[in-house]
């Protein structure tokens, strides 16, 4: 079984990879949505880049 986006998470606090793999899982599907709503898929790029930077520095925040 594959891990939870939760068991991901808490991973990530010692293993870069964890965060990557959260990542990959979910940019597309984010990218989609930003690029729908602001017409222009550069700027939806860096809204992406810009959510999962924010994600991963308040990562220790986290609950589940």
């Amino acid at each position: 079984m594959p891990p939870t986006d939760d068991d991901l998470i808490r991973r990530s606090h010692t293993d870069a990879e964890a965060f990557g793999e959260l990542y990959d899982r979910h940019h597309r599907v984010l990218l989609a949505w930003a690029a729908r709503a602001t017409g222009d898929r550069e700027v939806a790029g860096e809204i992406v880049a810009e959510t999962f930077a924010q994600a991963f520095t308040s990562r220790a925040r986290f609950r589940p």
